[in-house]
């Protein structure tokens, strides 16, 4: 049995690296992903900063409902409104926290307006609208609420339920 075995040399044909049409490609097909993606990131964006405030305006809100509760003689309107335009809510003397971005209470108008009496059976209670507003892109957007809270006296002295704040 005779076995010959020689040398082969093998040679790669192939070079290391990219050519210059598959890098063309890879670019194309990025750019391609980013156009799609670009209008969903600035959308999700928008309504990320739009839900915060929403967020914020529902604690101003919050702020606002206890205050009215607690018989705060400032917040409680009688046949008038009472407002804070934008910008005017921090300089009040109501105690809300200066904060950063949307947190700041110059961005938000709170109107407060008395509803009337409300009794059921014997027990009676002034009934009171609070709307928080903030701009959102060009537009005014507003949430509200109603609660009960004490009519509104000279001394602000009448809560009906103390110890709430």
């Amino acid at each position: 049995m005779n076995i010959n075995i020689r040398n082969y040399s093998v040679t790669s044909k192939w070079r290391k690296g990219l050519s210059l049409i598959e890098v063309i490609v890879a670019i194309s097909i990025i750019a391609i992903m980013f156009a799609v993606l670009t209008p969903a990131l600035i959308d999700n964006s928008k309504r990320t900063a739009g839900t915060g405030q929403i967020t914020q305006a529902a604690s101003m809100l919050n702020f606002f409902v206890r205050q009215i509760v607690g018989g705060n003689a400032q917040v409680l309107a009688d046949n008038t409104p009472i407002s804070w335009g934008y910008g005017a809510l921090s300089s009040s003397t109501l105690g809300l926290n200066t904060e950063k971005d949307l947190g700041n209470p110059d961005l938000y108008k709170v109107t407060i307006s008395n509803q009337g009496e409300v009794t059921v059976l014997t027990a009676s209670a002034t009934q009171y609208q609070v709307d928080v507003c903030f701009q959102q892109g060009s537009e005014e957007t507003c949430i509200n609420a109603k609660t009960l809270g004490p009519a509104p006296t000279d001394t602000g002295i009448g809560r009906i339920l103390p110890g709430i704040n």
